[in-house]
């Protein structure tokens, strides 16, 4: 069964519920509608339900708002904070951003227009966006991040107006409907509450032949299956985990056409996958990752290099 935009009202009525702590539990895919799912595996203490239709993968129950909020809390992100490590995962994210771009042109053309991005962060996608010539506006929930992507806005275009960032989740944003041409979200999708109100609420705000991006992991990646239940994208804060069928349906599902999926390539340093491996430690593979990256002379582990490891790009049209 296919969820289209015209009958999400009605499943909406009987699709989730909520546990004995209040906490959210989805009782139907939220990508291709349907009703059948077994539980899958445990990772922590949490429980993952899959789709018997499609494959997609959530937590049943989702954590609860206070956990979702310790999660994201202040050593959330990975690496030093002094200046020397900002500024190389500044340009690890810089790279990575015009290789997106790059992307977005080959399969809609060198076309510009105007551009949203969903969970916009300190800005980076936004101001290589805006140095292309696109006219930006970011939607993101933190407070300092979004003063943070203002000011580096400014930094290109001092007369950036502040409303070019707003604070806030898409779904309550005040957009004007059909205003977009263009609509990323950068590995954003796996941590939203419901995804199919979240593409919804994107292919209001797009204008008709409106292009999205969305950068995810996937399960279909080749880290994925060889880690099995080890997988490193089984998080406490990944509330969903998608593969190609399942992205594809619930873009299709949501008045999307021409989806194209290609692998999830990012401009990374070994540096910090080996960070990323210590931030989120998965038996075995920690100790031999980090153990690994550090015999390397860091001319070797800093050096950005194009790696593609556990994500999807999925790149799709508004019909």
């Amino acid at each position: 069964m296919r969820v289209t935009m015209a009958s999400q009202a009605t499943v909406e009525n009987f699709s989730q519920g909520t546990d004995q702590d209040g906490r959210i539990e989805h009782r139907r895919c939220v990508a291709c509608g349907g009703s059948t799912c077994r539980p899958r595996l445990t990772f922590k203490t949490r429980s993952v339900t899959e789709c018997s239709g499609c494959g997609l993968q959530w937590q049943v129950p989702q954590p609860s708002n206070d956990e979702l909020a310790e999660i994201y809390g202040t050593y959330y992100f990975l690496g030093s904070e002094d200046t020397e490590s900002k500024t190389r995962k500044l340009q690890i994210k810089e790279a990575t951003s015009q290789l997106y771009l790059d992307m977005i042109k080959a399969y809609r053309g060198n076309l510009g227009g105007s551009l949203l991005e969903v969970g916009s962060g300190q800005g980076e996608f936004l101001l290589e966006a805006l140095r292309r010539g696109y006219e930006v506006t970011g939607v993101e929930y933190s407070a300092t991040a979004c003063s943070m992507a203002r000011n580096s806005l400014r930094t290109l275009d001092p007369s950036a107006e502040s409303s070019l960032v707003v604070q806030g989740e898409v779904e309550t944003a005040d957009l004007k409907p059909s205003s977009f041409d263009l609509c990323v979200m950068n590995d954003v999708i796996e941590h939203v509450r419901d995804p199919q109100k979240t593409i919804a609420r994107i292919r209001s705000l797009l204008k008709p032949g409106g292009t999205i991006f969305i950068a995810t992991p996937s399960l279909d990646s080749w880290s994925a299956r060889l880690m099995g239940k080890l997988w490193m994208e089984y998080k406490d804060e990944h509330l969903f985990f998608f593969g190609n069928s399942s992205l594809s349906k619930l873009l299709e599902g949501n008045g999307f056409g021409k989806v194209t999926l290609r692998p999830g390539y990012k401009i990374l340093t070994l540096e910090y996958v080996a960070q990323h491996f210590e931030k989120f430690p998965v038996p075995g593979f920690s100790k031999l990752v980090c153990g690994a990256v550090g015999m390397l002379p860091t001319s070797v582990s800093r050096r950005p290099v194009k790696i593609v490891a556990s994500g999807v790009i999925g790149m799709a049209t508004a019909i």
